[in-house]
Parts: C-alpha cells; structure tokens; sequence
C-alpha cells in the first residue's frame, strides 16, 4: 500500500472514534483521525477556563470491577492500564432526593434489593418482579447482541420483540402502581435523555451498568482522553485536529476524504459523526444509500442539557457532600419534570473535587461543580448560527436568568452558594452543537426511544462498502457503548479488508 494511502481513517474523535482508532492502530493498521475542532475527545474533552476544568459529558461509569464488561472492553483495547479509577464509595453512588426522602444507590444488585425492602417493606413482591424484569432486559439484550445463530434466540424473540415495542415505563407500569418505586427504578432513563415513558426498554441496562459500582477516572474526564490520544500515537496513528471533513467520496476502490486544509485517501473509512449528518451532509451521492439517507432524515435528536460550572470556596464536606452524585427531583411524574424544564424540576449535581481529592481541576480548598438538567434545542436555535461569544445581550441574559433560576434549586442543598462563588459559567444545548456538532445540541445522539433503538438506529457496518459507524448513533447512547462501537467498527473494518 503506497505511503499515502491509509488502511482506515477514522471521521470524528469522539469517545467512540478515539475508540476505532486505538483498536484499528493496535492492530498494526495506518490509521489517521481528522477531527474538526482543535481539539479531540468530544463529550470527554474536558471544559477548562482560568485554571478550572470541567468534565462535560464524563460524570462516573460503571462495569469497571474485576469482571466488568466496560473494563474488559478497555483492557483489550490497552486503555486500562493507562488510566485510574477511583471507585466511588460502594454504599452511596448516587444519591436521590425525590418527594421529601432520600434513596442511596449502592454497589451490587442484592444490596439494591435490600435497600428497597427496607424502604417499601409492603412492595417485596413488586421490588422482586422489577429486578427480575432489569434482568431479563440485560439477557434479552445480550443474546440479540449476538444475532440469530444464537441458540437461545429463538426462546428470548417474543420478550425481546416486546422490549422493542413498549417504554420502559410502561413495563414498570405492569408490575407496580407504587410511585415512589417506580421512580427508584426508572429516574436513570434520564441519562438516556429521556422520561420513562418515552424511553426505550433497553435504558434499564443504565441502572443495570451502575448497580456493579461507579467509578471515576483520576484526572478526570481528560485522563481517559489522554490514554485513547496516547494509546493511537504509540501505536503509530495520526491525529489531525482542525481538519473539518466536507465530503467522503469513493474512487477506483478507495475512499477520498476531503477536508478544508486536503484530501486523504483510505481504503476504510469509520465514521464518528451523527448518522444524519453522515448520510445527508458528508457522503457524496454517488456512493450513498437512498434508504439510509431517508431513514437519517427521519432520525429525531436527543434532548440537551443546560450546564452550570461553579467554583466555590465552600467546605462542601462540612455540608454532607461526598464523592456522591445527587439528583433532585421535584415531582414523581418525570414527563412533568422534562416537559417543564425551565423550572429545573430535576437535575444532577456531583464534585470532581470530591471524586478526585488530589485533581488539578481547581486550586487546593476550592471545589469544582458540575450541575446538569435537561434542556431543549428550541428556546435558544435563533442563535444556532452564531459562534460562542457572539451570541448577543439577549441569549446572554437568557442563560444567566435560567443560571440563576438553577442556582436558587441548588442552594437547596449548598446553603449560601451564591455569596461563595469563585467562578460560574452557563451552556445551552448550542454549545453541543458547536463543539461536538451534534444535531440540534443532543446529548446523547438520535432520541432512545422504542423505534430508535435496536434496528431504529443504525448498523456499524453500512451498506456503503467499507464504510462503518460508530458512536452515538449505533449502539446506544453513552460513554460506554460508544466506546464498544468504535472497537466493534474497526473490527469488521480490518477483518474484511
């Protein structure tokens, strides 16, 4: 192959891209990433501004003990050795204030069990039947992982087909009316960016992922960055930063990316950008798939998120903070808590500082902040066409006033925060969409709702010879399924090379 021809070039340098790339050039494949911001990583690039940094999609994961299947997933790619985890404390991951009462997340599922037998002693039959029911999703999932051939497919086919078809909120519907367990069971559909009753089955698999512990990587979210960026440049693949790609065309058997600086020739190419984007923007006519392009034109967005990024000079352990998230909800009807986003009836705050006690992410006896609530594309798209500071007075005051409606919700738990703020900062959606480039400021890629899932997304290997995806759009949405899809897209790419 002549020296200017790469085996795969990779399109995009999120999670799930960085991913593609460790395993494409760990196999000894030449391989080269064009990324279009000057920076890589996406939602794990860190937000760093005046000596803070801030993880912006990187908050805890799970499935890292010594079995777990995400460490395997790093381990077989080089990354675990590369990176530390610290383990958030087993008994408390996350931490849940709902309707005047607390619920602690712990490590391990019968301890999840035990838990809620203590605080629903008149529920055991329905704590048994919801647990049940997590597992059944997990080995449903598993076995349509595996395709047909499978031998247990056939038996798992009617359950999964319902899995397809009906909301994880009204599966939880079937089993229990009691409110308060049903919001234990299914508040973590909302980082899958979606109430329980519009989400996908499948985003049980969320609790499922952390019920075998958090974790958080030492140095945060730029740490795991880091070790991908590292892991590529060892393995001798090469990163190209500001290098927008504007159209993949195909000739004489090889693929030709054209960026805005030139063009690069691969035999392969993985694609890490939104499917709609993918197939409506960047492949050339001649070469794309109409019923692809027509399925990604049908794509409905994830929802986004408003962000607040503080800095204060509060002892927050004093105020009973720990290496915990906490997610505050208002109401038990999370329909209400997303359709009413503005009144931030539900949101997510956690402490890198009390996560990583030693992080450089602010100075000593300073803590970094992280608030996160769900937030539409719509209230700020007039602005969509214009870059960050250059949005105007009005966006401007829209964020701080929506800042401070947040920020109010907060002193709830940080007493006084507002007279002890070293630093704040607010985002909309739009930095989702200038930054990542995700469509309409989406945090998590198309919507994970029934039809959007499993065959409602879009397959790794395409139609397209020798083109893959990966990200977002294929698997799921979610650090952790990206990454897998990357691994997988490289996989296939190298294997039928």
């Amino acid at each position: 192959m002549k020296d200017d021809i790469f085996d795969v070039i990779v399109v995009g340098s999120g999670v799930g891209g960085l991913a593609a790339a460790t395993a494409a050039s760990k196999a000894k494949a030449k391989t080269l990433i064009l990324e279009a911001m000057p920076f890589v990583g996406g939602y794990i690039n860190p937000y760093t501004v005046k000596g803070y940094s801030f993880d912006t999609g990187l908050h805890y994961l799970g499935e890292l003990g010594e079995n777990g299947s995400f460490r395997k997933r790093l381990e077989k790619l080089g990354i675990w050795e590369m990176v530390d985890f610290i383990e958030i404390n087993p008994d408390c991951i996350g931490k849940y204030h709902f309707n005047g009462k607390v619920f602690c997340l712990p490590k391990g599922i019968d301890n999840f069990k035990k838990r809620l037998f203590t605080m629903f002693p008149d529920e055991k039959n329905a704590v048994e039947a919801l647990i049940g029911l997590l597992k059944d999703i997990q080995k449903a999932s598993s076995i349509g992982a595996k395709g047909p051939k499978n031998p247990e497919f056939a038996k798992y086919m009617p359950f999964f087909m319902k899995l397809m078809k009906k909301s994880y909120g009204q599966l939880i519907d079937e089993i229990t009316n009691n409110q308060e367990l049903k919001y234990i069971f299914s508040i973590m559909s909302g980082e899958a960016g979606l109430p329980p009753d519009r989400a996908s089955a499948f985003t049980a698999l969320i609790l499922l992922h952390y019920l075998e512990g958090g974790y958080y990587p030492k140095g945060g979210s730029g740490a795991l960055r880091d070790a991908f960026i590292n892991a590529i440049k060892e393995n001798g693949g090469i990163i190209k930063t500001s290098h927008r790609v504007i159209k993949i065309c195909k000739s004489s058997g090889l693929f030709k990316v054209l960026t805005e600086k030139g063009e690069f020739s691969s035999k392969n190419v993985i694609s890490d950008v939104d499917p709609q984007l993918t197939f409506t923007q960047l492949l050339d006519e001649k070469i794309n798939i109409e019923s692809l392009k027509k399925k990604a034109l049908k794509l409905q967005p994830s929802i986004g998120s408003f962000y607040a990024f503080l800095v204060t000079d509060l002892n927050l352990e004093q105020l009973g903070f720990g290496d915990f998230n906490l997610t505050h909800t208002d109401t038990l009807d999370l329909n209400e808590a997303f359709d009413e986003w503005d009144e931030f009836k539900n949101f997510f705050l956690t402490v890198p500082t009390l996560k990583d006690k030693n992080c450089a992410c602010a100075p000593k006896n300073y803590h970094t902040i992280e608030v996160i609530s769900m937030a539409p594309f719509e209230p700020f798209q007039k602005w969509a066409n214009k870059p960050p500071r250059q949005r105007g007075d009005d966006y401007l005051k829209l964020k701080l006033s929506l800042g401070d409606r947040l920020l109010t919700k907060v002193e709830k738990y940080i007493p006084n925060l507002r007279k002890h703020l070293i630093f704040k900062d607010f985002a909309t959606p739009l930095s989702n969409l200038f930054w990542v480039n995700a469509p309409f400021g989406g945090d998590y890629g198309p919507n994970q709702t029934p039809s959007q899932m499993g065959p409602g997304r879009f397959p790794i290997k395409t139609k397209v010879e020798g083109l893959y995806l990966c990200g977002a759009g294929t698997l799921a949405g979610g650090i952790s399924p990206s990454i897998a899809s990357g691994d997988i897209a490289a996989s296939l790419a190298l294997k039928e090379s």
